[in-house]
């Protein structure tokens, strides 16, 4: 697909900054990030640094308005963590366009790297104030947290990659054998409410304060509150038994709502890591894929890899939860 131009974009940081209202800007944009959902850049101003989301895929202000407004709830009952602000254009809109770029503006949070082994009592007490502000829910939960990917699918992955990949047919193929047994432990999602749904280490951090910040609200949505629990438990967590339990201890007497009681509970977790799983054996059957981004779907095999999700794991988070 070839590498993109970016010289008339950093160059827009002008244009950016007058169209909401940051005045002008002290230099062109810079790249920070480069993320599944599109690119971050830096834009310095007299007021300071922000942050402007390009957006991989086209959306409306109505697309975004139910994130935006959970974002500014949750920011507005977060005690012990930080949430950038939504910046609007001068004409009151969220989205808008440099050339055949969409971009959104938020507030800068200096952050460090991502770790999912910082402070699990700074974590647990973030999602106990994060689901206090999420109302409760009536509409279907997204299919990306609560659909297996199946046995037959899972196959025909493993069969169509075996003749020009079989490396990675053989590292999808030890995957699935486990996946497909998650798989069946797949419930429907029961007490729903507005969660943020993405809460990895990568968009879980801590500021230069010492603070946590949860950033990425691109994916908020309907979610049953004990498969968050269990999904943010498990990722930082670490397979340890006293980090769950310092966990588990500070998001219940923080008032948290969600209690994980049995396999059902991990749905979240099994059905992201499935997809998870095809997002990085996809670049190998896309004709239009670049050598890049089959590394990248390498890098993702490594990545999962490198922790992956054991029942083990699964009966030890509800263990400790239980005790």
């Amino acid at each position: 697909m070839g590498a993109v131009d970016d010289s008339a974009f950093v160059q827009a940081a002008d244009e950016i900054a007058a169209r909401y209202g940051l005045g002008s800007a002290n230099a062109p944009l810079e790249l920070a990030a480069r993320g599944e959902q599109g690119q971050i850049w830096r834009l310095d101003t007299p007021s300071g640094p922000y942050a402007v989301k390009q957006l991989e895929m086209r959306l409306t202000d109505d697309d975004v308005a139910a994130d935006v407004a959970f974002q500014e709830r949750a920011a507005a009952g977060a005690a012990s963590y930080d949430v950038a602000s939504t910046i609007r254009t001068t004409d009151g809109a969220i989205l808008s366009s440099i050339g055949d770029r969409q971009i959104r503006v938020q507030t800068w949070l200096d952050m460090a790297g991502t770790d999912p082994g910082i402070d699990p009592a700074l974590v647990g007490r973030m999602l106990a104030e994060l689901h206090a502000c999420g109302e409760p829910r009536r509409d279907p939960v997204d299919s990306w947290y609560t659909e297996p990917v199946g046995a037959e699918r899972w196959q025909t992955y493993v069969d169509q990659l075996g003749s020009a990949y079989p490396e990675v047919a053989a590292r999808l193929d030890a995957a699935v054998r486990d996946q497909v047994a998650f798989e069946r432990l797949i419930v429907e999602p029961e007490e729903l409410r507005t969660c943020h749904r993405d809460l990895w280490a990568d968009n879980v951090r801590l500021t230069s304060s010492g603070r946590l910040c949860v950033f990425d609200w691109d994916n908020c949505g309907s979610a049953d509150v004990d498969q968050e629990l269990a999904m943010v438990v498990w990722e930082f967590g670490l397979d340890d038994d006293e980090r769950i339990g310092t966990f588990i201890d500070v998001y219940e007497a923080a008032g948290g709502p969600g209690r994980v009681t049995g396999p059902g509970d991990f749905t979240m977790v099994i059905s992201q890591f499935g997809h998870f799983y095809e997002m990085a054996a996809d670049p190998f059957l896309d004709p239009l894929a670049t050598e890049a981004d089959r590394a990248h779907g390498i890098e993702r095999f490594d990545e999962f890899d490198s922790r992956p999700l054991t029942m083990e794991a699964i009966d030890q988070v509800i263990r400790v939860s239980r005790r």
